[in-house]
């Protein structure tokens, strides 16, 4: 099939672009501010304007309120582990409108499918909904989730949402369904003392004639998992997902580091071409070396897994980061960090850094609270640009 080479990566704006940096400067927030009251400055500073217009915000919140006048919470569907980032906005959505806010966890892996089923049920059991954008084109099709196109337009003024990343994920057909929370690119998770191991550095170099440095290959990598993989002497080499929903996406970015689009553009498919077939011969064969439970592995058993430290190497995110390491975690503070491997196009290395899904607050069709439901997930998509302004301004 014709072959439509896919790029390393889409350019993203710096954080120092981003409409809000001269707030935050202006807050003079150091290191050591950061890390001993980050929650109180976040949660105080969400009760105040984001974008530096303090007119947005009142009006916001005095329209909120108007809104809110029925006594009714707002209920929102949350997947699990994230209550803790929304408590704090939704105190101070609370303080600033007067309105209950209701938030309710679901298994990371249910809340799409909970989402669709409360709509096609009829049931208006969550007004607001943080389901993962991937399932943003099945929840219209569904007609699950409302579009937001008139309320932006009634309520974000021009160029509201320049400063928001990933913003592709909140669009289907011409259409604004969500409001994009949070992002997250692939992460190699390696195991520094394995990598960095004297003996194996010598053995690896003389069997395979290269050093043992962070692949930066899928051919490397795999050769890498092989090599430390020794069950016997209670070294695995790998813990890379294996459960049903999970181990696509080690397959598709396999696939796009051979260089190819899933289509043409012209449409024609390729995932079931050469570059798909050898994608998918290749991840099954490297499963054998790596821990035998990973294919009942959901994502928090992952984590934890990998932090026994007896494997070499992982893929996670931020999120592995945080717990990996956490001060429980036995692996803090030994890894070594690197994007997802590329691959070899011609004589050229194709890096691919690899973005892998997002959240994003959408609308119940099913609620009866639509427009104050879309005024707090402005807020609290506000609130989300202000932390990763503090974040950097800390830096």
């Amino acid at each position: 099939p014709k072959t439509d080479p896919s790029p390393a990566g889409r350019p993203g704006c710096r954080f120092e672009d981003l409409e809000v940096y001269d707030v935050l400067i202006g807050k003079n927030l150091t290191r050591r501010r950061l890390s001993l009251g980050l929650g109180a400055s976040l949660t105080a500073l969400a009760a105040g304007p984001v974008f530096g217009s303090e007119a947005i915000d009142i009006v916001v919140a005095e329209d909120a309120r108007k809104l809110g006048d029925n006594g009714r919470p707002l209920s929102v569907l949350l997947p699990e582990g994230s209550r803790a980032n929304l408590d704090p906005v939704a105190a101070a959505f609370t303080k600033k409108t007067g309105i209950q806010i209701n938030l309710e966890e679901v298994h990371v892996d249910q809340i799409n499918a909970e989402l669709m089923l409360n709509s096609v049920l009829g049931q208006a059991k969550y007004d607001i909904a943080l389901p993962a954008t991937f399932g943003v084109a099945d929840l219209v099709a569904a007609g699950a989730i409302h579009a937001l196109d008139d309320y932006i337009g009634r309520y974000e003024p021009n160029g509201f949402r320049n400063a928001m990343l990933y913003q592709e994920g909140d669009k289907f057909d011409g259409q604004t369904y969500g409001f994009q929370t949070d992002g997250d690119a692939y992460l190699m998770f390696y195991h520094r003392e394995m990598l960095n191991d004297l003996d194996a550095q010598k053995r690896y170099a003389d069997r395979f004639g290269y050093i043992l440095s962070t692949p930066e290959t899928w051919e490397e990598l795999d050769r890498q998992i092989r090599f430390f993989h020794s069950p016997a002497e209670g070294r695995y080499g790998g813990l890379l997902f294996r459960t049903p929903g999970y181990l696509a996406w080690e397959w598709w970015v396999r696939f796009h580091a051979k260089g190819y689009w899933p289509l043409t553009s012209d449409m024609t498919p390729q995932i079931a071409g050469e570059a798909g077939v050898a994608a998918l011969e290749e991840l099954i064969a490297i499963t054998d070396c790596l821990v035998p439970e990973t294919s009942s592995l959901g994502l928090f058993g992952n984590w934890a897994r990998y932090a026994k430290g007896d494997v070499y190497c992982n893929i996670g995110w931020g999120g592995t980061q945080k717990y990996l390491n956490s001060l429980q975690s036995p692996m803090r503070g030994r890894m070594v960090h690197a994007p997802t491997p590329g691959g070899k196009v011609g004589h050229e290395l194709l890096s691919a850094p690899y973005f892998n899904w997002g959240w994003s607050f959408v609308i119940s069709t099913a609620s009866t609270q639509k427009e104050l439901g879309y005024l707090f997930a402005d807020q609290v998509d506000q609130f989300a640009l202000l932390s990763a302004k503090l974040l950097v301004s800390a830096l």
